[in-house]
């Protein structure tokens, strides 16, 4: 590698696309410069299904998590609210450990935009999942007076 005064490689050494250890075949960082950089999926996106059963599981926790919250507070019972606190904290955390996992397939596959929404979605669920258990936690001290 050829270096500048400074000490610095000159321009065409820092942008090479394949360094020397890709280029020797006994290196084990070899890499074949015509060979893709990524494997391909095995499915198509436009074959995967729109809805599928980790969707619907996810959908209805998501749902009775809030109607057992809401009745939890109509019920005004402080073990009873720090429970359906608990369990909607549960299930937002994760509803964000499965749109971080989207978002990550969604980045791979070269969907930016909907990459950008499940991450948004899965910080939004992790923001309310771990307030909500925050909240339990509070309220389970507060009960133990």
């Amino acid at each position: 590698m050829n270096r500048e005064a400074g000490g610095r490689p000159d321009d065409r050494d820092a942008w090479e696309p394949y360094p020397e250890d890709y280029r020797d075949s006994n290196s084990p960082g070899y890499r074949d410069p015509d060979q893709p950089r990524r494997r391909e999926r095995v499915a198509e996106v436009a074959d995967r299904p729109a809805i599928t059963a980790p969707r619907i599981a996810l959908v209805i926790a998501v749902v009775g998590s809030l109607v057992f919250l809401a009745l939890a507070i109509v019920a005004r019972n402080i073990p009873l609210l720090a429970s359906a606190a608990a369990v909607v904290g549960i299930v937002f955390v994760a509803l964000a450990a499965v749109g971080g996992r989207g978002t990550w397939r969604a980045a791979t596959d070269g969907r930016n935009r909907r990459a950008l929404g499940l991450a948004v979605g899965g910080g939004l669920a992790a923001i309310l999942g771990l307030a909500s258990l925050a909240m339990a936690i509070d309220l389970a001290l507060i009960w133990g007076r």
